[in-house]
């Protein structure tokens, strides 16, 4: 995770990746159908769950991150000086 935090670092603040045991996490089948939209919230009601494994085929639409939009783009925001060094080498690059 050191090296995400490097280049994303408010991501570090919000997210922590484990690898808890089997027998620990709380595995939810989430969004089986892809006619029918569900909203993010629906797993509101596995919050006492210390971890919680989603699997599902279907999440990748638009409608599941909408509400959460810019959030996730401070979290996918550059290190400032990583945004810097790609300036200039993107400026050497073209002269």
């Amino acid at each position: 995770m050191v090296e995400l935090s490097e280049v994303f670092p408010l991501m570090s603040d919000y997210i922590e990746l484990k690898f808890p045991s089997k027998n620990s996490e709380k595995v939810v089948n989430y969004a089986p159908d892809e006619n029918k939209y569900e909203p993010p919230s629906n797993l509101n009601i596995y919050n006492a769950s210390k971890y919680l494994k989603i699997s599902g085929i279907y999440m990748q639409s638009f409608k599941f991150f909408e509400e959460y939009k810019s959030d996730i783009k401070k979290l996918l925001e550059c290190n400032p000086i990583l945004k810097e060094k790609v300036k200039v080498e993107a400026a050497n690059m073209w002269t």
